[in-house]
């Protein structure tokens, strides 16, 4: 059966297949010009011709008034066997398909022009390549986006869109925040950095734009934190005031109050020892008692001067509470002031590290009497360390003040920061 004599639907269904072909035809052609491959451009036009001819066939009507010039040829091929145009829709589909596969092949295989753009276009940054006129040589998406955005027209002059950039990192320029940058209407923050490069004889600039958005939100976060942790050091450093200044208050208190009572008690002794046996004055035995008398006076002014507070640690306790940070003290504290100062400045210095760094609510104080060793250990609820703590400053100055009285000092952080100190004692504790 020839194709002039075939139904209308099954000419029609010819028809559509041969379109689609002439059109998959001139795709091909186009990416092959555009790629500048000599094999492709052969192969579309070789399928090309056969695809045009076979549409022609398809709308070929026998009826016609007029069969002369194309109409007759196309006549000729209407009345051929239907086999022969179904075969002719099969070979061409077979040779557009063959090409289809070499393109995938030499696309994976070879770079050239498009398969550079393509990949530049895949970056996360923008890029531009310009000369020194402005002329745009190579840009990708990102940055045709920027430059939207940025100036509200396309990128065509690459020193124009620079000259923007500069200008809007002029205006938000933040040495604080890290230096210059462009911040977007759409939220987007960017930063920008121009190079100069000689290709091809050519001096260009190379802009190239980085997506910092998520860097600069971190870096907001952080601020804000360290601005948080500045105004808790300020406070600390305030109770750290009080708390030296209370010591000094009640140390000059006791040391007042001691002093008038040994001052009133001399002069008793000495107004004695002027009236005892009438007019022939006291004994030498009450002389060597109103002597004893003011050597020990002087004695506890010495010893006043250098005592520690005994209310070190309830006053560190205190300020803990005021900070929210709850402290509980397992064991008995130790009863010689010096041992207890040296607890109370590493139950600030804890206190310190539990507030600032590991941002606890709650201390622990355990305190072990074994055999003739005071064992005291600090630790909190609070983050645990990254690593190793570095000592600087106060827990220099503790482990000075703990090994100068004949202890130890340690610290541990793989578990929590723990901090234990071991000291030696000569006296019975009792609980506060």
């Amino acid at each position: 059966m020839a194709l002039a004599g075939i139904s209308a639907a099954l000419q029609g269904m010819v028809g559509l297949a041969a379109a689609l072909l002439f059109l998959g035809a001139v795709s091909l052609a186009y990416f092959s010009v555009r790629r500048r491959w000599a094999v492709g451009v052969a192969v579309s036009i070789a399928a090309l011709i056969p695809a045009y001819i076979l549409c022609q066939m398809a709308i070929y009507t026998p009826n016609s008034p007029s069969h002369d010039g194309p109409q007759a040829a196309f006549a000729y091929f209407g009345d051929l066997p239907v086999d022969v145009p179904i075969f002719a829709l099969v070979a061409v589909a077979a040779l557009e398909a063959l090409a289809f596969v070499l393109g995938v092949r030499r696309r994976r295989s070879h770079i050239d022009a498009s398969s550079v753009k393509e990949a530049v276009d895949s970056l996360p940054d923008g890029i531009c390549v310009f000369e020194d006129s402005g002329k745009v040589v190579l840009r990708n998406t990102v940055a045709e986006r920027v430059c939207w955005q940025a100036s509200g027209v396309s990128l065509a002059n690459g020193r124009r869109f620079s000259d923007t950039l500069r200008f809007i990192e002029e205006d938000t320029a933040d040495e604080s925040a890290g230096g210059a940058f462009v911040e977007l209407a759409d939220g987007t923050v960017w930063t920008v950095s121009r190079e100069r490069i000689e290709y091809d004889g050519r001096e260009l600039t190379v802009l190239t734009i980085a997506d910092v958005t998520e860097e600069r939100r971190k870096t907001e976060v952080l601020r804000r934190k360290q601005r948080c942790a500045d105004l808790l050091t300020e406070q600390l450093e305030g109770y750290g005031r009080q708390i030296e200044e209370l010591v000094a208050a009640r140390e000059m208190l006791a040391a007042k109050v001691r002093l008038h009572d040994e001052v009133g008690a001399n002069l008793l002794a000495i107004e004695r020892y002027l009236t005892a046996g009438g007019t022939r004055g006291g004994t030498r035995a009450d002389l060597a008692r109103i002597r004893s008398a003011l050597l020990d006076g002087l004695d506890f002014l010495a010893a006043e001067a250098h005592a520690p507070a005994a209310d070190e640690i309830a006053v560190i306790v205190k300020t803990a509470e005021a900070l929210g940070v709850a402290v509980h003290v397992d064991g008995e504290l130790p009863s010689t002031s010096h041992e207890r100062h040296i607890l109370g400045c590493a139950l600030h210095e804890c206190l310190t590290n539990a507030i600032r760094h590991a941002h606890g609510k709650e201390l622990f104080v355990t305190i072990e009497q074994r055999s003739s060793t005071l064992q005291a250990t600090f630790t909190n609820d609070g983050i645990r360390p990254q690593g190793p703590i570095a000592e600087g400053g106060g827990l220099t100055s503790l482990r000075f003040l703990a090994e100068g009285a004949g202890g130890t000092m340690s610290i541990s952080w793989k578990s929590g920061f723990s901090l234990t100190i071991n000291l030696p004692v000569k006296e019975e504790s009792h609980a506060i």
